[in-house]
C-alpha cells in the first residue's frame, strides 16, 4: 500500500496545537517489509515533548473513574488503530533506534497485535485482580524478547504522544492523567516477578 497522511480528528492533517508552518505527519505502510521511514514527529508533539511517566511506588489501584476515562478515550482512538498504531511505532523508534530489532513481524501486523493487547487491557483495567496475571505472562514474554526495565519509560512517553496526537483537544489533563497511571500500572505489572 502507497504511504498515506495521517488524518486526525479534527481533520485538518496535523495534531492539534501543532502550528500550520509545520509539516504534517506522514505514516508509510511497506507492505511486508513493515514500516517505511517516511514519518518523523516534529514541533510541539515531536522528541522534544516527553511525557513523564510517574514513578509509583506502593501505588493504589486506579479509580472507576479513571477506568471509565480509559474506556471511553480508547474508544475514540479504534476507528483510527492502524494510524496510531503506525504513529506509536515511529514515535518509539525515533526515541530509541535501537528496539526496532525487537520485532521481527511485520510493523502492520505487530500494530494490530499492540492495539489488541492495549484494548484487552483497557476493558480489565478495572479488575486489576484479573488483570495482574495476564501482566505477568506478558512481561515475562516480553522479557524473553530482550525488553529491558528502562525501555518501559520509552514505550509509556511513545503511547502517551500517540493519545495526545491522535485525540486531540479530547486528550485533556484527567485523560492524560488517567493514561498516565495505567501505563505506570501497566509497566509494574509486566515487570513483576
Amino acid at each position: 500500500m502507497a504511504g498515506h497522511r495521517r488524518t486526525f480528528p479534527c481533520g485538518s492533517g496535523r495534531p492539534a496545537g501543532q502550528p500550520s508552518g509545520q509539516r504534517p505527519v506522514r505514516c508509510e505502510y511497506g507492505g511486508s517489509a513493515g514500516w517505511g521511514k517516511g514519518h518523523r514527529p516534529r514541533g510541539r508533539f515531536g522528541l522534544r515533548h516527553r511525557p513523564r511517566l510517574p514513578r509509583r511506588a506502593g501505588r493504589a489501584m486506579m479509580s472507576p473513574t479513571q477506568a471509565a476515562t480509559l474506556q471511553s478515550s480508547w474508544a475514540q482512538v479504534q476507528p483510527l488503530r492502524r494510524d496510531a498504531a503506525a504513529l506509536f511505532y515511529a514515535s518509539l523508534f525515533e526515541r530509541n533506534p535501537a528496539l526496532q530489532a525487537l520485532f521481527s513481524s511485520p510493523m502492520a501486523e505487530q500494530g494490530e497485535r499492540l492495539m489488541d493487547m492495549i484494548g484487552a487491557a483497557v476493558a480489565l483495567s478495572a479488575e486489576p485482580k484479573r488483570l495482574g496475571p495476564v501482566l505477568q505472562a506478558l512481561g515475562a514474554r516480553h522479557r524473553g524478547y530482550g525488553v529491558r526495565a528502562e525501555d518501559y519509560q520509552t514505550v509509556g512517553a511513545a503511547l502517551l504522544y500517540t493519545l495526545e496526537a491522535g485525540l486531540g483537544a479530547a486528550f485533556t489533563d484527567e485523560v492524560r492523567s488517567a493514561w498516565a497511571a495505567f501505563y505506570a500500572e501497566v509497566a509494574d505489572g509486566m515487570q513483576a516477578p
